[in-house]
C-alpha cells in the first residue's frame, strides 16, 4: 500500500470517528434534556431515532451514545421509576444490546461468546452473585435496586468488550469522554456564572449544612452541579475525563488542535473549581501530577504549575479558600466529622455482619442505628458511607470487598501491560491512551476514599476497556506469532 493510500484510509477513518462522535454526542444530549421535561414523548423520539442510528447506520453508534450519555444519566431519570431508576443511559445501553442482535443477523458477524469471557468480567459475575446472595440474607427494596444495577453495570461491560475490538475503538471513546466532559464543564460554568437553582432540590436544602455556612448565605457560595444530582459526581467525572484530554492534546498532530486541547483542559478544570468538591481537587491534582511526571521536563513544568498556583492562591474567593483549608482543618468542618461519624458506624456494622454485610443498598437505613457508638462529636446521618469501601464493607462484607479490590487491581494491572505492548509496537498514540486510562482509574480509587460510587460507571467503563484490550491484543499478538512461524 503506497503511502498516499494510507494517508487516504487515516482521513477517512478520522471522518467516521468524528461524525460518529458528534452524532452521538448530538443525539444523547438532545434526548437527555428532552426526558428530563417530557418523558413519555422523549422515550418515543429516543427509540425511533437511536434504533434507526444503531441499526441501519453504524452499530457503534449506539455504543458511542451511552459513554455519552454518561454525564446526563441522572438528568434523564424517568419520573415513577426510583426502584429501578431506568435512564436514558440505561435505555440506550439495552438499544444498543438490540443492534447487537441486528448487527449478527443483517450483517452476518460472528459473534464470539470466548471474547465477553475474561478475567475481569469474571470477577463483576462474581460481585454480582454476592450481591444477590446478599439481598436474600436481607431482602429489601434498596438490596433488589441494587442488584438491578449491578446488572445493568455488568451488560455495561460486555458491551464495552464486544465494540471495542481494534484500538480505532479506543480512541473514539477517549474522544467521546473529551467533548462531554468539557461541554458539562463549559455548563457547569455557566451555572456558576448565573448562580441558577441547582438540579436537586433537596441538595439547595442541605447546602449550607455541608459546605459549613449558614443557609442564608448559600445562594452566595453555590455549588454547581452540571447535569447530574450532586457536584461530587460532577467533579468525579471531571477530574477522570481530564486525563483523556491532557493525552489527546499533547499527541496532537498540528498546534491548532492542541491549543483546542489546552482550552478543554482549561474549561474542565474551571469546571472541577465550580464543584467545590475537595475529592475532586485531589483527583484533578493527582490526574495532572502522574501525567505531567511521565513527560520530558515534566516534573519541571509541574513545580512551575504548583509554585504558581501558591501565588495566586491568596487572591482566590474567600469562600474557595475556605473550602481548600476545610480538607487540612478537618475538625472544624461539620462535613468532614460528619463523614468520619459515617465510616465510624460503618466500621462497627462490618464488625457485625463481616462476611456478607448488611445487604446492598441497606447502610443509609440501618446507619442511625450504630450512632450511640460513635463519639460524641461525631455526627451521623442517615446517609452515604463518603467512602466507597468502607460502603462496600458494610453492605457486601469481606467477600465483597475483597472481589471489588480485585477487580480494581486487575483492571490496573491490565492498563499498565496494554501500555507496554503499545509501547513495544512503537504505536506512541495508543500507549498515550492506555496510560491516560491507567491515570483515570488511580484517580477514580483514590476518590473512592471520599465518595460512595461503587455503582458509577465512568469506572466500569476502564473494566471494559481493560477486558476488550485484552482480548484484541491478544489476538493481534497470535497473529503475530503465527505470522513468523509461517514465513
Amino acid at each position: 500500500m503506497s503511502l498516499v493510500d494510507r494517508h487516504s484510509l487515516l482521513l477517512a477513518e478520522k471522518f467516521r470517528t468524528v461524525v460518529t462522535v458528534i452524532g452521538g454526542l448530538v443525539l444523547a444530549f438532545a434526548l437527555g434534556v428532552l426526558t428530563a421535561y417530557v418523558p413519555k414523548q422523549a422515550i418515543l423520539l429516543l427509540a425511533g431515532i437511536s434504533v434507526a442510528a444503531v441499526v441501519f447506520w453504524r452499530p457503534v453508534i449506539g455504543f458511542l451514545l451511552v459513554v455519552a450519555s454518561l454525564p446526563i444519566d441522572v438528568t434523564g431519570t424517568l419520573g415513577g421509576m426510583s426502584l429501578t431508576n431506568i435512564s436514558v443511559t440505561k435505555i440506550l445501553a439495552v438499544l444498543t444490546l438490540l443492534a447487537i442482535v441486528f448487527d449478527v443477523l443483517l450483517h452476518h458477524r460472528r459473534v464470539r461468546p470466548r471474547r465477553l469471557v475474561t478475567p475481569e468480567t469474571i470477577l463483576a459475575v462474581a460481585l454480582l452473585i454476592v450481591l444477590m446472595v446478599s439481598t436474600f440474607l436481607h431482602p429489601t427494596q434498596r438490596s433488589a435496586a441494587e442488584v438491578v444495577r449491578q446488572m445493568v453495570l455488568l451488560l455495561f461491560v460486555l458491551v464495552v468488550v464486544y465494540f471495542v475490538d481494534r484500538p480505532q475503538r479506543l480512541r473514539q471513546v477517549a474522544m467521546t469522554l473529551v467533548i462531554a466532559g468539557t461541554a458539562i464543564a463549559m455548563y457547569s460554568v455557566v451555572q456558576r456564572v448565573t448562580l441558577p437553582v441547582s438540579v436537586s432540590e433537596a441538595w439547595v436544602a442541605q447546602a449550607g449544612a455541608v459546605l459549613d455556612v449558614g443557609e442564608a448565605n448559600v445562594g452566595d457560595m453555590l455549588r454547581t452541579t452540571g447535569t447530574f444530582s450532586h457536584p461530587a459526581w460532577l467533579g468525579l467525572f471531571l477530574s477522570m475525563c481530564l486525563p483523556f484530554t491532557l493525552g489527546l492534546s499533547w499527541k496532537a498532530d498540528k498546534r491548532r488542535w492542541r491549543l483546542v486541547g489546552g482550552i478543554a483542559v482549561c474549561v474542565q478544570l474551571l469546571g472541577i473549581l465550580s464543584t467545590y468538591s475537595r475529592m475532586s481537587y485531589v483527583g484533578a491534582g493527582l490526574a495532572i501530577a502522574m501525567f505531567m511526571c511521565r513527560r520530558r521536563f515534566g516534573v519541571a513544568l509541574l513545580m512551575l504549575a504548583v509554585t504558581a498556583g501558591i501565588s495566586v492562591f491568596p487572591a482566590l474567593p474567600k469562600d474557595f479558600r475556605a473550602r481548600v483549608y476545610s480538607i487540612i482543618e478537618y475538625r472544624e468542618s461539620s462535613s468532614s466529622l460528619s463523614r468520619i461519624g459515617q465510616q465510624i458506624a460503618g466500621w462497627h456494622m462490618f464488625l457485625d455482619y463481616p462476611y456478607l454485610g448488611i445487604g446492598p443498598g441497606n447502610f443509609e437505613d440501618k446507619v442511625v442505628d450504630y450512632a450511640k457508638q460513635v463519639p460524641v462529636p461525631l455526627e451521623v446521618q442517615p446517609i452515604g458511607a463518603h467512602n466507597m469501601y468502607m460502603e462496600i464493607a458494610s453492605e457486601l462484607g469481606l467477600i465483597g470487598l475483597a472481589l471489588t479490590l480485585g477487580l480494581l487491581v486487575l483492571t490496573k494491572r491490565e492498563l499498565s501491560r496494554l501500555r507496554c505492548w503499545a509501547r513495544d509496537s512503537r504505536n506512541r498514540r495508543q500507549e498515550m491512551l492506555w496510560e491516560c486510562a491507567g491515570i483515570a482509574l488511580v484517580v477514580f480509587v483514590v476518590s473512592a476514599l471520599f465518595v460512595h460510587a461503587q455503582y458509577r460507571k465512568e469506572w466500569w467503563l476502564l473494566v471494559g476497556l481493560a477486558a476488550a484490550g485484552r482480548q484484541f491484543m491478544t489476538a493481534r499478538r497470535m497473529d503475530v506469532l503465527r505470522e513468523e512461524s509461517t514465513s
